[in-house]
This record gives C-alpha cells, structure tokens and sequence, in this order.
C-alpha cells in the first residue's frame, strides 16, 4: 500500500479471512487457521493452526511503497499493491519503478497472480494508465480491468422503508435536471444509478452518503458508479466528463 499503516490494515483483512477459512481446505481438518511470524519477523508470516503447527510453507510479507526494497530477493507467486493512485513520484523513486522491482520476481506461470487496485482519484498517474491500457481492447497489456462500482458493495446501501413511496419519488424525478428538495444530486442523476443497476438501498445509501460532502467529485473519488467518474478531475469540472 501506499502508507505503512495501510498496509496493517489489508493484512489484518486477510487474518480475518484466513480464520473464517476452514481447516480441512488446507489439509487441516478440524483446526483453525491463523498467520504466525516467520523466523521471528515483523513482516513476513506463515499460515499455522492454533496449535503453532505449519500447515502451508508459502510467506505472506507485508511492506509498503516506501520501504518496497525489501521485496526484492523475494521469490512471489503473488503481489497485491494497493492504493496505486497514490503513490506520490519522489526523488529517487517512481511508482513503474517500485512496480517493475516486485513485478520482476513473479514467474509467468499458471497459479501467480498480480493485483492492483485504488481509488480513482484523478485522470492522470500510473494507476490511471494502466486501467486505461488494460480496458482498450486496442492496446497491448498483461491486464484485465475489473472496475466495481459502489452499488456492488454490500456496506453501501441503505433500507428504503417505503418501496413504493421511493420508486414514486425516483420515476418523477428521472428528469429533473435540479436537485430534488433536501439533496445533492439531480433526479436524472439518481435515475441513472437505477439505470445502471444500483439497487433503492443501494441509491437511498448514496444519496444520504453524497449529502456529506459538497462537491461531487470526492464522492465520485470515493464511491464511483463507473470507471468514469472514478478517475475525476480534481477542481471543477469545465467539460462533460463523459464526451
């Protein structure tokens, strides 16, 4: 990740899912799973059961973008970066460089895998290049973009108490080109949500989400409906963003 404390974070997320995986996946039966420090290190660990016994010999190693050097010797067969679109070019440092120094361990074999994923941000950076190079179908590129908007994500949706009284509410609205009373958004704003699958909660959750902040493309930074919007311009936009 880009910041150290960030990446703690995404290593606690796989400990939790590594103590909902069950034992017998791994040949554990009946135990349950955990990481452990390997050779009494602070940053590369092992998966064992409770008891301390080694159930898998693969490292797992947590570093950040500002100490990446100490993957270098590594043998990978797996590299998550995360928040790509903010690693920040220093003197002496580059993100394709910090990129290329983890990327070059990996063998192109059927079971390695490389991972990158952030938030948009901006429509500039390495991030948001190699998105675009690995959407266009006309450009060379060892990826697959995989875009998620908010609506997919099951934390962002809200509980419509009224079903009928939201559907009114969308479907009158679908052409308004103001915002409805008491929110942010346009109504053809919030009709195109629904045109692009999201859900009522899923809608009801992003317009009380939008009403925190006052433009919409920190909103559009953070909870994108598409791969658009998600790579925003910082200030105010001049242009349609989608021309």
């Amino acid at each position: 990740a880009h910041v150290k404390d960030a990446s703690k974070r995404i290593k606690a997320m796989y400990s939790n899912a590594l103590k909902n995986q069950p034992g017998w996946s791994l040949g554990a039966n009946g135990e349950h799973l955990k990481f452990a420090p390997y050779e009494s290190s602070n940053s590369d660990f092992i998966v064992t059961t409770d008891s301390g016994e080694e159930v898998k010999s693969s490292i797992t190693s947590v570093t950040s973008y500002e100490n990446y050097d100490a993957l270098r010797s590594a043998d990978l067969k797996c590299a998550h970066y995360s928040e790509v679109a903010y690693w920040k070019k220093t003197v002496g440092k580059e993100p394709e460089e910090v990129l290329s120094s983890i990327d070059g361990g990996i063998p192109f074999l059927s079971d390695t895998i490389e991972i990158l994923e952030s938030s948009g941000r901006s429509a500039a950076g390495l991030f948001h290049d190699m998105y675009q190079e690995a959407k266009d179908e006309n450009m060379a590129s060892a990826y697959e973009a995989i875009f998620i908007a908010f609506y997919k994500i099951e934390k962002d949706r809200l509980e419509v108490d009224d079903q009928e009284s939201f559907a009114r509410w969308l479907l009158t609205n679908k052409n308004n080109n103001n915002c409805p009373k008491g929110w942010r958004e346009s109504g053809k704003f919030f009709w195109q949500l629904w045109l692009k699958g999201a859900s009522f909660e899923s809608i009801n959750w992003y317009r009380n989400r939008r009403n925190a902040y006052r433009s919409h493309t920190y909103i559009a930074t953070e909870a994108p409906s598409d791969d658009v919007e998600a790579f925003r311009a910082s200030g105010n936009l001049i242009f349609n963003m989608y021309s």
